[in-house]
C-alpha cells in the first residue's frame, strides 16, 4: 500500500513539475536560460539522474553542440557529435526517445564516438564516475524538425534510469521543443536586428566617406585648375590630417615639404640615403626617423604603373582614421596628375627650345630666327658663349638613336632645373636646352659675367654635392665643353661646333668630370691632326730616357718637369707648388737635363719638352 502511495506521490510531483516548467518555458525567450532551467528541473525530478547535457544541432556545421550541462567539467563544451555518433547522435537520427538501460548498451553506443570526443569525455568525468550504468536520451522535435537532444546519465547502480523516467523526459521535451524553437527564432531576430544596425552604420559610414572623398577631390582638382603648385597641395593635405608632409623625387631628393610640427629638414636630409633603402614602387613602407620618436610613412605616387615619387607623412603613430586615409589617397592621385602635368609641360617647352636651337644652328632666315630670339629672351645685341654639358652613361641603351631610360631622362630634367637656377645667379638671361644626352646653356656675357666665366667658378656650380645628389647612382660624373665668345648670331653654329669639339677632345684627354674651354685646345687640335705613331715617336725621342728611367726618382722627376714647364720655367712657383727646398729643385732640374740631354734654359729644347708633354696628354 505504501509503495502505491509513493508511486502516486511521484506522479503528482512530476505533474506539478511539468506545470511549473511549462510556465517557466513560456515566460522566457533567452535560449540559455530555457536550456539551463530545463536541465535542472529534469535532474531534480528524475531520481537516477546524476548528470545531464543538452545538445542543439548546428545546421551550418552539421554537428550537435553542447549548449547546457550539469555534472560535467567545462571541458565537455568541446564535444561536437555527428548524427549517428554515440547515444546522442543515434537518438538525433532516430528521432525517438531511447533508454540505454545497462552498462553494456551504453558502451556499444559510446563505441561509435570518435576518438577525440571519447578523450574529452574521459577527461571530463570518468575519473569521478568510472561507469555509466544507464542513460536516457530524448530528441527535441518541433514540427518534424529535430532541434537537439536531452541526455540524462546515471552513474549509481542502485538507482538506474527506467521507462517512467524516459516518459517523463519525453513529455517535458514536447513543451521544451516549442520553447527552444521560439527562443532560437528570437535569437535570430535579435541577431538580424543587430546585423541590420551594423549594416546601416557601415552604409552611413561609407556614404560619409564618399561625400568627404568627393568634396576633397573637387577641392584639390580646383586647386590644380587654378594653378596651385604641388607645394600648395601638400600644404592643404598637411592641414587636413594635421601632420607634416614631404615629397621625394625618383632620386630621393626632398622636392617639396611642409615641416611645421615634427622634425627639422636637416635631419631628413642627413638620413636621405637610409630613407631611400625603405622606398618601394609597389607598396607603402615605414621608416623610423633617427634622433626622433617620429616615423615616416611613405606611399608611392603612381601613374599608369610608373612611379613619379613618394608622398611621406611624418607621424608618431600610423594613420588609422578613414578620413586620413582618404585624404592621402586623393592627395596622392592629384599630386600624381600635377607631377605628370609638370613633366608634360617641360617636355613641350624643351621640344620648342630644341627647335629654336636647330634654327640657330641651321637656319639662314635670320629674320625668322630673330623672332624666335625675342620669344626666348635671346638678346642678339649681346655677346654670348655656349656651354655643352654632357651627362651620358655608356651602359644606357638607345632606341632609334634616342635615350629612353626613364631614370636618365628624369635625372637630366632635374639637373637642368637646378643648373639653370644656379647659372642665372651668375649669368642673367641664361637659356637652357635639352638636346639628346646633352644640356646646352647659352650664356649672355657682359663685363660682370665675364669675370664669372672661369673654370674655377664653373667647377663650384657643376661639381658640388647638390649636383651629385641629383645624378643617378650609376653615373656620378658630368663634363662640359665651352666655346669662345661670339657677338654675331651668324657665328652661333660655329661656336656651337667649337663647344662640341671641346667636349669631344676633353673626353679623350680626361677621365671622369672635366671642364674644357675651346680656347685651351689650340695646340692639342693641331697635334691631334697627326697620326698617333708620329706623336709616340716624338715623345720617345724627347722624353724616352726619363720615361724609361729605372731609378725610384723617376716619378718625382716627371712631376717636377711638368710643373716647371707649365709654369713657363718659373723656379720660385715650382718650388712652392711642389713644397720642396730650393736646393732640391735645383738638383732635380739638373738631373733631368742630364737624363734627357737637354738644356731647359734653351728655348728650343724647352719647346720640344712642352710639345712632348702636350702629346702625352692626348695619347
Amino acid at each position: 500500500m505504501s509503495e502505491i502511495y509513493t508511486q502516486n506521490q511521484n506522479k503528482v510531483e512530476r505533474l506539478e513539475a511539468l506545470l511549473k516548467l511549462s510556465e517557466l518555458l513560456n515566460s522566457a525567450q533567452d535560449t540559455s536560460y530555457i536550456l539551463n532551467a530545463l536541465l535542472a528541473e529534469c535532474l531534480k525530478y528524475i531520481k537516477g539522474g546524476d548528470a545531464g547535457i543538452i545538445f542543439l544541432y548546428n545546421e551550418e556545421e552539421q554537428l550537435l553542440e553542447v549548449r547546457s550541462y550539469v555534472g560535467f567539467d567545462s571541458e565537455v563544451e568541446k564535444v561536437k557529435l555527428k548524427p549517428d555518433e554515440s547515444m546522442t547522435g543515434i537518438t538525433f537520427t532516430s528521432r525517438k526517445p531511447l533508454l540505454f538501460s545497462s552498462y553494456e548498451e551504453v558502451q556499444r553506443a559510446v563505441a561509435t564516438m570518435e576518438k577525440a570526443n571519447r578523450e574529452i569525455i574521459k577527461n571530463t568525468y570518468e575519473n569521478l564516475f568510472p561507469r555509466i550504468h544507464s542513460t536516457i536520451c530524448c530528441p527535441l522535435i518541433f514540427r518534424e524538425k529535430c532541434l537537439g537532444v536531452i541526455v540524462v546519465d546515471n552513474f549509481k547502480k542502485e538507482s538506474p534510469l527506467n521507462e517512467d523516467d524516459l516518459e517523463f523526459l519525453r513529455v517535458i521535451s514536447i513543451q521544451a521543443a516549442i520553447a527552444v524553437n521560439n527562443a532560437l527564432n528570437y535569437e535570430k531576430e535579435i541577431q538580424n536586428n543587430r546585423n541590420l544596425q551594423r549594416y546601416n552604420k557601415i552604409i552611413e559610414k561609407q556614404r560619409n566617406e564618399f561625400e568627404y572623398s568627393a568634396v576633397l577631390h573637387n577641392k584639390l582638382t580646383t586647386m590644380v585648375l587654378e594653378g596651385c603648385s604641388a607645394q600648395d597641395i601638400i600644404h592643404e593635405l598637411s592641414v587636413l590630417i594635421d601632420r607634416d608632409i614631404i615629397i621625394l623625387d625618383l632620386f630621393f631628393n626632398i622636392r617639396n615639404y611642409v615641416l611645421e610640427r615634427s622634425v627639422p629638414l636637416k635631419i631628413l636630409k642627413r638620413n636621405r640615403a637610409s630613407i631611400s633603402q625603405k622606398l618601394s614602387n609597389l607598396s607603402s613602407t615605414v621608416y623610423k626617423i633617427p634622433e626622433t620618436d617620429y616615423n615616416l610613412f611613405l606611399n608611392p605616387i603612381v601613374v599608369s604603373k610608373d612611379t613619379l615619387g613618394w608622398l611621406g607623412v611624418i607621424s608618431r603613430n600610423p594613420l588609422t582614421s578613414e578620413k586620413d586615409k582618404i585624404t592621402l589617397e586623393r592627395g596622392s592621385t592629384i599630386l600624381a596628375l600635377e607631377l605628370l602635368k609638370i613633366n608634360e609641360i617641360q617636355e613641350i617647352e624643351q621640344k620648342l627650345k630644341g627647335d629654336f636651337l636647330d634654327n640657330l644652328i641651321l637656319s639662314y632666315d635670320y629674320s625668322y630666327v630673330g623672332k624666335l630670339c625675342r620669344q626666348y629672351g635671346y638678346n642678339t645685341e649681346k655677346e654670348h658663349q655656349i656651354m655643352v654639358l654632357q651627362l651620358m652613361n655608356t651602359s644606357m641603351k638607345k632606341k632609334d638613336g634616342n635615350l629612353y631610360n626613364p631614370e636618365f631622362i628624369y635625372c637630366q630634367k632635374r639637373l637642368n632645373e637646378y643648373l639653370s637656377r644656379a647659372l642665372l645667379t651668375c649669368f642673367p638671361n641664361t637659356i637652357s636646352i635639352i638636346k639628346g644626352h646633352n644640356i646646352i646653356f647659352i650664356l649672355e656675357l657682359n663685363k660682370i659675367t665675364l669675370s664669372n666665366l672661369t673654370k674655377k667658378s664653373l667647377e663650384k656650380i657643376l661639381f658640388n654635392d647638390q649636383v651629385k645628389s641629383i645624378l643617378p647612382r650609376s653615373h656620378k660624373t658630368i663634363s662640359a665643353g665651352i666655346s669662345d665668345g661670339f657677338a654675331d648670331i651668324a657665328s652661333f653654329k660655329n661656336s656651337y661646333n667649337n663647344a662640341m669639339q671641346a667636349l669631344k677632345i676633353g673626353s679623350q684627354l680626361y677621365q671622369g668630370e672635366f671642364i674644357v674651354f675651346y680656347e685651351e685646345l689650340e695646340i692639342k687640335k693641331i697635334l691631334l691632326n697627326n697620326p698617333p705613331e708620329v706623336l709616340r715617336d716624338f715623345v720617345e725621342k724627347t722624353l724616352g730616357n726619363l720615361l724609361n728611367y729605372s731609378n725610384a726618382s723617376r716619378n718625382e722627376f716627371l712631376v717636377t718637369l711638368l710643373t716647371y714647364i707649365k709654369s713657363n720655367g718659373n723656379w720660385s712657383f715650382t718650388k712652392e707648388k711642389l713644397n720642396i727646398h730650393g736646393n732640391t729643385l735645383s738638383y732635380r732640374l739638373k738631373r733631368i737635363e742630364e737624363i734627357l740631354g737637354l738644356d731647359l734654359e734653351d728655348y728650343n729644347h724647352r719647346l720640344k719638352v712642352q710639345l712632348a708633354l702636350e702629346m702625352m696628354e692626348i695619347m
